[in-house]
């Protein structure tokens, strides 16, 4: 009978480190999707035939263990053809969808600003904060900080072929049980070692 009493707490530690691990290895299936608020679409006119436009990420998966980096998606602005010096201003709202491990929906809210022509730019996204959000205990973070956190200048179509990319990060948060148990193991553990101490 007194062998029973050590092994329950071994198996209660053997538990407690494993939960981690697997909390954290989660895998995320998520796309975004971008509007510019002065059109309601993904492209901004900016007349006479020349325009930017936004290309979200379509659905895919990403397996942050605990953290990966991504990106959000890509302006173009290879759609602006003209050396005549234009003003371009709007509001961009970026949308995370993650359909697993859980089912949910969150946004990123910028303004952009600046002028644009086809061999320069100053054209500049910045977002607001928080560049942090939550959907379940996947956190998704915008990293892009060209002029500051949260700010992204976007390259004008002769540079890059005029994409620019919002970096990002992806973490899975363990959830609170997960820490409940690991904070377990600590005293089983402790346990265990008196015990083993006091028997030799």
């Amino acid at each position: 009978m007194r062998t029973l009493r050590p092994l329950a707490l071994l198996a209660a530690l053997a538990a407690a480190v494993a939960v981690a691990p697997a909390v954290q290895a989660e895998t995320v299936l998520f796309g975004t999707d971008g509007v510019f608020t002065s059109s309601g679409t993904s492209t901004l006119d900016l007349g006479n035939g020349n325009s930017i436009s936004f290309n979200g990420q379509g659905f895919n998966t990403a397996n942050p263990n605990p953290f990966t980096f991504a990106t959000f998606g890509q302006f173009d602005t290879s759609g602006f053809t003209t050396d005549i010096e234009t003003p371009v201003t709007t509001g961009f709202e970026l949308t995370i969808g993650q359909l697993a491990p859980t089912f949910g929906e969150a946004q990123f809210i910028g303004t952009i600003a600046g002028n644009l022509t086809v061999s320069s730019s100053g054209v500049v996204l910045t977002f607001t904060s928080p560049l942090a959000v939550m959907i379940g205990n996947i956190k998704y973070e915008i990293l892009s900080s060209d002029l500051g956190a949260g700010t992204l200048v976007l390259s004008p179509p002769e540079i890059n072929n005029g994409l620019t990319s919002i970096n990002a990060r992806i973490t899975a948060i363990p959830e609170p049980s997960a820490f409940i148990l690991m904070g377990l193991a600590a005293p089983a553990a402790f346990l265990y070692r008196r015990r083993t101490a006091t028997v030799a």
